[in-house]
């Protein structure tokens, strides 16, 4: 292990090592190698698109203390792609159904997550007293992405709200059939 995590010569003088500060270095090392792993693993799946732009880093996510196993599980499933929104579902047909034509019925456009938690009109009462004010007048991706991966407790509940509510009604719409 030594030799695998470039400290092969710690082995070779081990009467010269100041056990202290080598262990120090080798579990920050040790860590390193696990946090490039684990970026290069995300970044090169073709799963996990919002997700990849909400993380930041590989950090404890406030919003996992939410007291609301409800709205808390809807954020998660939403950050993680693990909903029924047809971006996900074309994926689960065979011949699995490209992307870009994954289309919202109602709207024919993309239905991904910015599109049903912000755009679709079925989902108009979904939303009330859940979007911040730059998501109702001008929406954008961006200020989406800052929604979602928000830091503020009265924030993510609302974002949880929203989550829970919009797939609650997608499902009641779309699963039935």
């Amino acid at each position: 292990m030594l030799f695998q995590y470039g400290f092969g010569e710690v082995w070779l003088q081990q009467e010269s090592i100041d056990k202290k500060t080598f262990l120090n270095i080798f579990k920050q090392r040790i860590k390193d190698i696990y946090l490039q792993e684990w970026t290069s693993n995300t970044n090169e799946t073709s799963d996990f698109r919002l997700f990849k732009k909400i993380k930041e880093g590989h950090i404890f996510e406030n919003y996992l203390n939410m007291n609301n196993r409800l709205l808390r599980s809807a954020v998660t499933q939403i950050r993680l792609s693990s909903h029924s929104f047809f971006i996900v579902r074309g994926r689960w047909v065979r011949p699995c159904i490209e992307s870009v034509d994954r289309k919202c019925r109602l709207c024919n456009c993309i239905e991904d997550e910015y599109h049903c938690l912000i755009e679709c009109p079925r989902f108009i009462n979904e939303r009330k007293g859940c979007l911040s004010l730059c998501l109702q007048k001008k929406p954008s991706m961006f200020d989406f992405v800052y929604f979602i991966s928000c830091k503020n407790e009265t924030m993510y509940h609302k974002v949880g709200l929203l989550c829970y509510r919009v797939m609650k009604a997608y499902k009641k719409i779309y699963l039935r059939e």
